[in-house]
């Protein structure tokens, strides 16, 4: 959407203004009253206190009529964004000035962008027109005009807050001659006007077409989370996530001299709320909100859908550390640490040993391998550990050459590593289950994921554990790895991850036996009333619900490659039970099951905010949030990387235990379990989960699928293989003719009562 930004021009410049009500013409003067001296001021200085001059000259200080808060020097976009986006207190003293404050700015943008006021604006710059002396290779070139050096600064900005380059290169000599060379004619804004003017008025135009995706977006998933940064202070981001999958930045706040008590955050997030609700009331949009699940996160969510206002929006913990946690517990077996152990000791020799690996490159080149060099652990990050294993097995045939080769060459340990019989076989069976966990990762944390994927998840690793205890050569191994699946599947296990399973067209609960389908219909019923309708319109969801499920009338419409979840239901025109059914598939698929977003966020944050750069205030950290997000994340790009919540982890991690971001060629398979261990602690503490005790696991902590699933249904091995969770359906296990058991009676109707 091409719309030129919000650009305000500081009229701070005369500032004393007389109370006196006289009007001055054009064509009479009265010499008798008193003179006024400079412009009127501007409509924001109505919501500031006047605190006298300031250092810089030409300005004031000025102090907020509702926060309190003083500006050292006062801005008039400083003033304005304060004032739209920033102080709390306005929110519940006079919600109507902010109101009064964008509408303000709007109308200012419209005078910006009016032919008039361009026309001005060009002949005040044209050359002719003034009479500074112009430089001498400005005359080679040609002069730019005022519309064309504003937005050359917005994307300087832009390319700085993108790609994380401090503001301070703009004082560079050697930045300032390439800027030169490029063009003339233009002369950058200092590091002065670059974060305060360029960057408010890039910050308001963010903050217009936020407001723009808000209002047309019809469901929202609410997100929240703290973060620490490199100067101590604790940051908390609320964001929302469109059904479209657009995020938006609502607030990034300090909150270091509060107490995070989950009724404290309520009430910031209630502010941020209302906030947020310029035209409209956001609340009304939200669907979900997801967190990370800490006792404080879960006693927030408990507290939030509890008030009457927020009582239809639905509370998820985070999916994907589910997984996450899983991965953490297998790394850290004896049978893995084993494993790991092996192949560290090789990563390390090969990174130290320049003749190693250049011998291993020049071996896989001539063998043609898909791969030339080993990977390596990277400290913080257990899915490195599912790379490094699928590089040694890429390189199986040249590492045994090089051994026989080389043998005499090589250290005895590094020969006799690589020669055992079972040494390739075991990282074969520990890559089989770092494979999965990997890309199970990838799936769950993708942009376009949904509540329905989660359930898929959780089919695909319940089946696929139960085949890895069968194959697995390691008793204990394999029996270790399927408890520990089926405990943590159990702890995040949804009713709503199994309906919208149900409501996915694409999957239309392929596999679900009839107490599985009693569960969906339940659910639904009870989500119907809870956002408000009645029994006669919870009937018609039923009904609707039945047709689906029989593809009848409209609901046999084919999923086709290109739709999506969202479009197929817009598409569905049910006149016989209306759109109830619609809007409530609409509403489950609308929301991400995962709180990504945020941990991403810290991540970029913490490389903006690196310890060379460590003055960065909370409100440029905002702004740069606000910025990046808006331009990165309402890309085209539908993939997340599956380390976003291992790299902020990281972050803590190395906060607390001052460890260096570095690989396992520098360290030990003893530091990679130490530091897992770390990972681990803090990832239960998100998940509000325990260290697995083998000896006290009750039948009753484990889940169960199979009075609920069918795993050897044929719909369901479709599903995973179009998923690329299976590489081809095993027709072998099939029976031509699949019987109904006792227990997959079709329930033909459901009281809603």
């Amino acid at each position: 959407m091409a719309t030129s930004p919000i650009t305000l021009i500081d009229d701070n410049t005369g500032d004393e203004t007389s109370n006196s009500e006289l009007s001055i013409s054009s064509s009479s003067f009265n010499t008798s009253s008193p003179k006024t001296c400079g412009r009127n001021r501007n409509y924001i200085w109505s919501h500031f206190i006047d605190e006298g001059e300031a250092k810089t000259g030409g300005y004031r200080k000025a102090r907020c009529r509702y926060c309190k808060i003083l500006l050292s020097y006062a801005k008039i976009p400083m003033m304005y964004n304060h004032i739209a986006g920033q102080c709390d207190a306005l929110v519940i003293q006079n919600p109507t000035a902010r109101i009064d404050t964008i509408a303000k700015l709007t109308e200012i943008d419209q005078q910006n962008q009016s032919p008039k006021s361009a026309k001005r604006l060009v002949q005040l710059y044209d050359a002719s027109s003034t009479k500074k002396q112009m430089k001498m290779d400005q005359y080679g070139s040609r002069i730019l005009s005022p519309n064309e050096k504003l937005d050359i600064d917005r994307t300087l900005l832009k390319a700085l807050i993108m790609n994380s380059i401090p503001f301070q290169i703009v004082t560079s000599a050697y930045f300032l001659d390439l800027i030169q060379k490029l063009n003339p004619s233009y002369c950058p804004p200092d590091k002065m006007k670059l974060t305060r003017q360029t960057l408010m008025n890039e910050l308001l135009y963010v903050e217009k077409m936020n407001d723009s995706i808000l209002t047309e977006a019809s469901y929202l998933t609410l997100n929240l989370d703290g973060w620490t940064d490199q100067s101590h202070r604790s940051l908390y981001e609320f964001n929302v996530i469109t059904e479209n999958r657009r995020a938006v930045v609502l607030s990034l706040v300090d909150l270091s001299a509060y107490s995070h008590t989950a009724e404290f955050l309520l009430e910031r997030l209630e502010i941020v709320l209302r906030r947020a609700s310029t035209t409209f009331n956001i609340a009304e949009k939200i669907v979900a909100i997801v967190t990370d699940n800490p006792n404080v996160m879960e006693k927030l969510r408990n507290l939030f859908i509890a008030k009457p206002a927020y009582r239809h929006i639905l509370d998820f913990r985070c999916f994907a550390h589910a997984i996450n946690l899983i991965a953490v517990d297998v790394v850290k077996h004896s049978t893995a640490f084993r494993i790991i152990s092996k192949i560290t000791t090789i990563t390390s020799y090969s990174n130290h040993s320049h003749a190693f690996k250049a011998k291993l490159k020049e071996e896989s080149m001539r063998l043609k391998c898909n791969k030339e060099t080993l990977d390596t652990i990277v400290v913080t990050r257990w899915t490195s550990v599912a790379d490094c294993l699928r590089s040694f097995l890429l390189l199986k045939t040249p590492l045994q050459m090089m051994v026989s080769i080389e043998k005499d060459n090589l250290p005895a340990k590094i020969v006799n590593i690589i020669s055992h019989r079972t040494f390739f076989t075991d990282i074969e069976q520990l890559y089989s289950i770092m494979k999965v966990l990997s890309y199970a990762v990838t799936l769950i944390q993708s942009r376009g994921a949904t509540l329905a994927d989660c359930h898929l998840v959780l089919a695909y690793l319940y089946v696929i554990t139960n085949d890895f205890s069968s194959q697995c050569d390691y008793v204990d191994f394999n029996r270790y790895v399927s408890k520990v699946a089926k405990i943590r599947l159990k702890e995040f296990q949804n009713p709503f991850y199994l309906t919208c399973f149900y409501l996915h067209p694409k999957y239309r609960g392929a596999g679900l036996l009839s107490e599985s389908r009693s569960t969906v219909y339940r659910c639904i019923a009870e989500y119907s009333k809870l956002i408000g309708n009645n029994s006669s319109v919870t009937k018609n969801v039923i009904g609707a619900l039945q047709r689906y499920e029989i593809k009848a009338g409209p609901y046999s419409l084919i999923y086709s490659k290109g739709d999506t979840p969202s479009t197929w239901w817009c598409m569905i025109r049910d006149h016989t039970h209306g759109s109830c059914l619609q809007q409530i598939a609409l509403r489950f698929l609308s929301i991400t099951p995962h709180s990504v977003m945020p941990e991403r966020l810290f991540s970029i944050l913490s490389w903006q905010h690196s310890k060379r750069r460590n003055r960065l205030s909370p409100f440029t950290l905002e702004a740069i949030a606000k910025i990046h997000t808006f331009y990165k994340h309402n890309s085209e790009d539908t993939q997340v990387d599956i380390n976003i919540i291992e790299d902020a982890l990281g972050e803590e991690i190395r906060s607390d235990g001052n460890l260096s971001d570095t690989t396992m060629s520098n360290t030990t398979a003893d530091e990679f379990q130490r530091t897992m261990s770390e990972y681990q602690e803090i990832l239960q503490e998100m998940a509000q989960s325990d260290v697995i005790d083998m000896k006290s696991v009750d039948d009753n902590d484990l889940l169960h699928m199979e009075k609920t699933m069918n795993k050897d249904d044929q719909d369901l091995h479709a599903v995973f293989v179009e998923a690329g969770l299976f590489d081809q359906p095993d027709k072998s296990n099939f029976d031509e003719e699949q019987e109904m058991t006792e227990c997959d009676e079709h329930v033909d109707d459901y009281d809603v009562d």
